[in-house]
């Protein structure tokens, strides 16, 4: 059978390649055996999958004859797809699970076209890889594209924007909710890329002297020192001059952050020296940055307002959780762009 098969391949549609066969069944008085044969052209455009399922038959008893000629039907390469989907779908549709030792992924075919949980199974293979082996994984990943510099680089953007994404998913929600001082630390300890390009890390320091705590610590682009004050995002902002309609002044809450970050700089000039020895950073002239209630109901003299405070500060610049949102809202319509 396998002369008739490599002559007929031949002559007709090239050189085999022959894969090794599976046995299917084992049985008493029927085997059955797969065997796949890689059809190789002079112009691999033109190479073939095909599929020839044998089965042998022989009386109850009596041992399996040196020579039997099986029964056999071939699959050609459209054939083969048409069953491999239609196994598929059919598993997926009535629940069954499929084996865990591998997974099947068809790389001609729009991942959208995938069944769901076909697709919930190749996130969970490259989560088991990325927790196994870490960034050795990302490592090869990168390897295999380093032919393709472009893709790379819409990975990482992709990865960014997932990030960008979730974070600013999690603020959204915290705003709807009440929510403490420290979870809103913790948030902005996590997300970094909100302030776009202006810082590159957070310093674990709270305690910046023997007096003062600060909230947050960022190392700016230049290598430099910011303090962040956060207030949360039910405090009151500013207030209206009854006497003066339209003009506005810093509130209670307000004034009394510009007064701990007026405090925070000044213990920092003061004691530069001891904070650099302590903390291996420079820590000079630092600026705070208040991060206090929310502006989304403001009207344009608010926003006046505080662009006036703000102008009245050289270290001090105050804003709102909602000045927060559509930095990190541009961020992302920049990273759905592309990047460009």
């Amino acid at each position: 059978m396998a002369n008739i098969i490599e002559k007929y391949f031949s002559k007709l549609l090239g050189k085999p390649g022959y894969i090794d066969p599976v046995v299917l069944r084992d049985g008493e008085r029927v085997k059955k055996v797969a065997q796949a044969v890689h059809v190789i052209h002079a112009h691999p455009e033109n190479d073939a999958l095909n599929l020839e399922l044998k089965w042998y038959e022989k009386p109850a008893g009596e041992p399996w004859p040196e020579l039997l000629e099986p029964n056999s039907f071939h699959l050609n390469e459209e054939e083969i797809k048409k069953l491999y989907d239609y196994l598929s779908t059919s598993y997926a549709s009535i629940g069954i699970r499929e084996s865990g030792r591998y997974a099947i992924i068809p790389l001609d075919q729009d991942i959208q076209t995938i069944p769901q949980k076909q697709q919930a199974q190749m996130a969970k293979l490259i989560q088991a890889l990325l927790r196994s082996k870490g960034t050795e994984t990302l490592d090869e990943l990168s390897k295999g594209l380093a032919e393709e510099p472009d893709l790379i680089q819409k990975l990482r953007n992709y990865a960014q924007l997932q990030k960008f994404k979730l974070g600013l998913s999690q603020l959204e929600k915290m705003l709807e909710m009440t929510c403490s001082e420290q979870e809103y630390k913790d948030w902005f300890k996590r997300n970094l890329w909100v302030f776009g390009t202006e810082y590159i890390s957070h310093e674990k320091i709270e305690r910046i002297t023997i007096r003062q705590n600060i909230d947050l610590c960022y190392t700016s682009v230049d290598g430099y020192q910011d303090v962040i004050e956060l207030k949360l995002p039910q405090a009151a902002l500013l207030r209206e001059d009854s006497s003066h309609p339209g003009n506005y002044y810093p509130s209670d809450d307000l004034s009394k952050a510009i007064g701990q970050c007026s405090n925070y700089l000044h213990e920092i000039a003061e004691q530069r020296s001891a904070i650099e020895r302590t903390f291996d950073l420079p820590f000079i002239k630092p600026r705070a940055r208040i991060i206090i209630g929310r502006s989304n109901q403001w009207e344009r003299q608010q926003n006046d307002a505080l662009r006036r405070i703000n102008s009245a500060f050289n270290d001090i610049d105050i804003m709102t959780y909602d000045h927060i949102l559509v930095r990190a809202r541009r961020m992302i319509e920049y990273y759905n762009k592309g990047g460009k």
